[in-house]
């Protein structure tokens, strides 16, 4: 993350993130350089770096979205404020008492996919949708 759209990105999900939502919500941001690498690629199946992990379970995440770095390259996302809308978008619905299942569900990814104008075939390849083995 060196070009300034990166540092943009990271400073607005970290603010989002810490200043909103802290005790409610698991994020993390998984860089390229960060030294538990393999340790993300093993437990939340992170492919692509950098890449942002939303869970319901700020504790003990057991199902998760991955955000990869390619929705970052996306249009609308390259804004990081349009990608902090979608995290809101997603947490607002978690904190109602939603799940990560309830996320996946189509009439969710259809909203969020006017919501952020990409068509949702699209957005439902961008989002990974996981959970740990033995997960109910």
């Amino acid at each position: 993350m060196h070009d300034e759209r990166d540092q943009a990105l990271l400073k607005e999900i970290l603010f989002w993130s810490s200043i909103y939502h802290y005790k409610d919500t698991f994020v993390r941001i998984l860089l390229p350089t960060s030294a538990s690498r393999d340790f993300w690629r093993r437990c939340f199946g992170v492919q692509t770096f950098p890449a942002v992990v939303l869970a319901d379970d700020p504790s003990i995440p057991s199902k998760f979205i991955v955000f990869s770095s390619t929705l970052f390259d996306e249009e609308p996302f390259r804004d990081p404020k349009k990608l902090v809308s979608v995290l809101d978008f997603c947490h607002d619905r978690l904190m109602d008492g939603g799940t990560v299942d309830d996320l996946r569900r189509r009439q969710v990814l259809q909203r969020l996919s006017e919501v952020t104008l990409v068509a949702l075939e699209r957005l439902t390849r961008l989002l990974v949708f996981s959970g740990f083995p033995g997960s109910p």
